[in-house]
């Protein structure tokens, strides 16, 4: 498979996820991330597995954590992909589809507010001359010394309180 049609699957499972989720909450991509594979010698194979995130910039409440995770869930299992795991107690889960693609919600953050983080990877892609052949993802968003801001996130009415 090329890195070009695993970064247009990504987009696509994680669209179709994040679609299911209303309130809609924001979000920004990584790039994607194409790591060649090693044999037991530590060779590069001639196949990479491709890596991307897609961070949501929305806030939950720990109550609605549940929900969170309960509408990802159902979307998923609508879909069709088998669950590798479910963890509650530290939040995520894990599905996979038919084609191999791996799903990964996982939430994390202070006891106020948490945030959440989805990941998809797939093996067998191709190996570029790039690590991130289409760039390191949307922009980071800047402080007010106009450095990155990484804890850029935003209040929903439903999803933070």
């Amino acid at each position: 498979m090329e890195a070009s049609t695993a970064r247009d699957e990504f987009k696509a499972l994680l669209d179709d996820t994040l679609q299911a989720i209303t309130p809609s909450v924001k979000w920004r991509d990584n790039g994607v991330n194409v790591e060649p594979e090693q044999t037991f010698d530590n060779k590069d194979r001639d196949v990479a597995t491709a890596k991307m995130s897609r961070h949501v910039l929305t806030r939950f409440s720990p109550e609605k954590v549940g929900s969170l995770l309960g509408v990802v869930e159902r979307r998923w299992k609508e879909r069709g992909y088998k669950v590798e795991f479910v963890n509650p107690n530290a939040p995520s889960m894990q599905v996979t589809t038919s084609k191999g693609y791996r799903l990964t919600l996982t939430v994390g953050g202070g006891d106020e507010r948490k945030v959440a983080s989805f990941d998809v990877s797939v093996d067998n892609v191709k190996v570029t001359d790039e690590r991130y052949p289409f760039g390191y993802g949307d922009p980071v968003q800047t402080n007010a010394a106009g450095q990155p801001d990484e804890q850029f996130y935003f209040d929903d009415p439903f999803w933070s309180h």
